[in-house]
């Protein structure tokens, strides 16, 4: 009777160590498979900054040049108008050259 005992005990143990070493494997292959999609994940969110990162900039590209242009055209009619007053003010000084010069 008791090595009937002792002989269950020792299947119990052995059962118990096999419902161990499949829990440490099945634990690995989690983590494992954890680590694989954390890492895919991670990927994507890297890829997914990237794409937005570069629509960002092109974005603020367009706006920067949308606004450059906008500047130029007031600065060449800040240009336009500086060369006409310069224009007159040198037809004056030649009128004025000439009205004294004839006089």
């Amino acid at each position: 009777m008791a090595i009937k005992i002792i002989q269950e005990i020792r299947a119990s143990e052995i059962k118990a160590d096999e419902i161990i070493k499949h829990a440490q494997l099945e634990a690995e292959s989690i983590l494992s498979n954890a680590s694989l999609k954390a890492s895919k994940i991670l990927e994507k969110a890297e890829g997914d900054a990237r794409k937005e990162y570069i629509s960002i900039i092109n974005k603020a590209d367009e706006e920067a040049k949308v606004e450059s242009l906008a500047i130029n055209k007031d600065n060449e009619k800040d240009i336009k108008a500086i060369k006409h007053v310069a224009q007159e003010n040198m037809d004056k000084a030649v009128n004025l050259i000439v009205s004294r010069t004839v006089s």
